[in-house]
């Protein structure tokens, strides 16, 4: 009842199944029922769309994920409640969104392919068509903004064929990567300490468990998440 009281204004939504191959939200139609193999995420808009489709989104929830074989387990306590938004109404970021969306979805409707096809496509460095490699562009072009709105335009995202856990994948390369959930790990923690108004962590917790910290309630300016 909560969900449906929550969008009730909102003629549109964005979901993303638990068990996915590929961490990929997608706006669909608030008018109908939701099955419980989904997560719909209540957002304010394509700014925050962007992070949450961003590779540095895919490397937080890839660090610890259950999988089951190719696809992942993606659980809102472990990868959406701890991931550090961005507090910031950012044109940049909402038009890169938008943008973004609007062009895989003319993908999908053009070659009748779902997510996972589309994305089998993105992945598969024999796939040369133009269609596939404008998405891959524009994700790029997304990665890049969403560095930039953290003030992390030091990084040289390494965009590529990469092997990780999962096959072969387009994305940040492995020092990259490293370095992007490193930095998500310390803001994960600042966010925790400037909340719960500490300065330190727990000296006797991992190294993991230490940036992590225990898993806050999202502020009221973050996006909220229903089952």
């Amino acid at each position: 009842p909560a969900l449906y009281r929550a969008i009730r204004s909102r003629p549109l939504v964005f979901v993303m199944a638990r068990i996915t191959k590929f961490v990929a939200p997608i706006q669909v139609s608030s008018a109908q029922v939701f099955q419980d193999t989904i997560y719909v995420f209540d957002l304010e808009g394509w700014a925050q769309f962007a992070p949450l489709q961003s590779s540095f989104h895919d490397v937080w929830v890839r660090r610890g994920s259950g999988t089951l074989g190719e696809t992942l387990r993606y659980t809102s306590t472990d990868y959406f409640d701890s991931f550090p938004f961005l507090h910031l109404a950012s044109d940049s970021l909402a038009e890169i969104g938008q943008r973004y969306h609007e062009f895989r979805r003319r993908i999908m409707l053009t070659r009748q392919e779902g997510l996972t096809n589309t994305y089998n496509r993105f992945h598969d460095q024999r796939e040369k068509s133009a269609d596939i490699a404008g998405l891959r562009a524009l994700h790029v072009e997304l990665d890049q903004a969403v560095a930039s709105a953290y003030g992390w335009t030091d990084m040289d995202l390494g965009h590529g064929f990469h092997v990780i856990k999962q096959g072969e994948r387009y994305t940040l390369n492995e020092h990259a990567r490293r370095k992007v959930l490193n930095r998500l790990l310390a803001l994960n923690l600042q966010r925790y300490q400037e909340e719960h108004g500490r300065q330190g962590g727990d000296s006797g917790a991992s190294g993991m468990r230490k940036s992590r910290g225990p898993k806050p309630k999202p502020p009221t300016s973050d996006p909220v998440l229903f089952l």
